[in-house]
């Protein structure tokens, strides 16, 4: 493999690490299931709007968009980080049913890609331009479809 690839191919994982370990961390955050993802959304939108670099979005996401069918190890790599992040929502999910939290017509696994949608399109919103409204609409309306709601 040419060293820009092997060197891509780090930076990927290496972005991967970091924003898994910070997801992990806030989602893990115990009370109201429904204040943690609504803190989880608010971060993700002060990052997503972030013109200290200008609007960078997410590397993963950009990744996926610029070079996710071009090279398929490039791929895998974006499959597995996306898997991650599903699991990650399901594992968040499963404790608000099991705290009796979580009530929806659909399944947590379906919640949980949906949530991953809906992370993956703030940052696209972000990088192109979009206000914070926006991007707080979107958060308002992802945490109707959930259905968290207060015990």
């Amino acid at each position: 493999m040419p060293m820009n690839f092997i060197t891509a191919l780090s930076c990927l994982d290496r972005f991967r690490e970091v924003t898994k370990d910070q997801a992990f961390q806030l989602l893990n955050d115990s009370g109201d299931y429904r204040e943690v993802l609504r803190r989880y959304f608010e971060r993700l939108i002060d990052n997503a709007l972030s013109d200290e670099n200008g609007r960078r979005g997410c590397f993963i996401a950009n990744t996926a968009m610029e070079l996710g069918t071009a090279d398929p190890v490039i791929a895998a790599r974006i499959r597995e980080f996306t898997n991650e992040l599903e699991e990650m929502f399901v594992q968040f999910l499963t404790r608000a049913v099991q705290q009796g939290q979580l009530r929806s017509q659909h399944s947590v696994r379906e919640l949980a890609r949906y949530l991953l949608s809906v992370r993956n399109g703030l940052y696209v919103l972000g990088k192109s331009g979009s206000d914070r409204s926006m991007l707080e609409d979107a958060v308002k309306v992802a945490l109707s479809v959930v259905r968290i709601r207060r015990s």
